[in-house]
């Protein structure tokens, strides 16, 4: 049977396959609280038709967990209370919401947090230059900070136990403030994904390459899992990119993904893939992201990157390698793109440029 966009996901009670992914804006108040334009940002894309929503990465409640200046916390209670009547007008305008939580590791500076980065290892970041690695001179540093990354300190065991509760918290947290949902960031190059990479992960531990790589992130989503509630969904992003290295070359020896998608099955329910390109292969493999976790598991998947249209979207979605598509950059710039996915006409449709998109938060 052919999948259509519009139609629903009854086990996540999606009425649609459409999502929004989490993109950090960086747009909060003091102590990582949503301003009302973050929060007019999210209300407009639910009542605009997106099934669901997963609310950009949220800092955890540990030392130097943030990556941006300004970007959204999560692990108090005021931080609760301020997304609760968020999340009521999410679900009014007729979606479903997720928070995604993280912990930057290697990716932050000591600005940004007021404290020193901590990693798997100590090794800094990888230089190159993005949006979020500026070059200026002959350093690297941080897009919003203008200081270098530091080379982080190695994480202790005391230190393992910490963030594995901190994730822990913010996910009840989650639950307890009306999330339907949490995504657990294990993309992008931030701590998780430096854990189950070797080329990040050198460490001479358990923890490590020569002991059990996968084992934090393992041990991370049993204790998240217990945190939330049945019914309650706990997806995994993952992705071969890292936001210091964008065109990484896959290697299963480096980082397996069938392996880690066979770790965390009986704890996650959803996988989300974050591609380059979604649907085409890897760097270096002759399979896409989703269709190598495919191999893993018969969870729902979501797939991003680059898609732009219903056409491709629906090619993907009966591909039998994604359960739900999700459109970034295209929301950003265009609020209204659900109704222009539905009627076929895009002729209206705004192509994405950073700095134009920036400051359109409540549009």
């Amino acid at each position: 049977m052919m999948v259509k966009l519009f139609s629903p996901l009854p086990g996540l009670g999606l009425k649609n396959r459409i999502v929004m992914p989490p993109m950090t804006r960086h747009s909060t108040c003091a102590g990582g609280v949503p301003t009302p334009e973050l929060a007019n940002y999210y209300v407009r894309r639910a009542e605009s038709g997106v099934g669901l929503i997963i609310v950009e990465a949220a800092s955890i409640g540990c030392r130097a967990s943030g990556s941006y200046v300004g970007g959204v916390q999560f692990h108090q209670p005021r931080h609760a209370e301020s997304w609760g009547p968020i999340i009521e007008r999410i679900h009014k305008g007729g979606a479903k919401v997720w928070i995604q939580v993280y912990h930057a590791g290697r990716l932050t500076t000591t600005e940004v947090n007021k404290a020193f980065p901590s990693a798997p290892s100590p090794l800094p970041p990888s230089p190159l230059e993005s949006n979020f690695m500026v070059k200026r001179g002959d350093r690297f540093v941080h897009f919003q900070t203008g200081t270098p990354f530091p080379v982080p300190e190695e994480m202790t065991r005391a230190d393992v136990e910490e963030v594995q509760t901190a994730f822990a918290d913010s996910c009840r947290l989650a639950i307890e403030a009306g999330f339907d949902g949490v995504e657990l960031h294990g993309a992008h190059g931030y701590l998780l994904h430096q854990f189950s990479s070797s080329l990040t992960n050198q460490r001479k531990d358990e923890y490590g390459p020569q002991g059990d790589r996968y084992r934090f992130v393992e041990e991370t989503a049993r204790k998240c899992r217990s945190s939330i509630p049945a019914g309650k969904v706990l997806s995994y992003r993952l992705s071969l990119h890292r936001v210091d290295m964008i065109f990484a070359r896959y290697s299963s020896e480096e980082m397996d993904f069938q392996e880690l998608a066979q770790r965390l099955e009986q704890y996650v329910d959803v996988y989300h893939c974050s591609e380059l390109r979604a649907g085409f292969p890897m760097f270096g493999s002759r399979l896409s992201l989703s269709e190598e976790v495919r191999k893993a598991t018969r969870h729902p998947i979501i797939t991003c990157g680059e898609i732009k249209n219903r056409e491709r979207a629906e090619a993907l979605l009966n591909s039998g390698h994604t359960d739900l598509v999700a459109f970034g950059r295209s929301l950003i710039a265009n609020p209204g793109l659900v109704e222009m996915l539905r009627s076929g006409d895009m002729k209206g449709y705004v192509k994405f440029e950073h700095e134009k998109h920036a400051a359109r938060l409540a549009v």
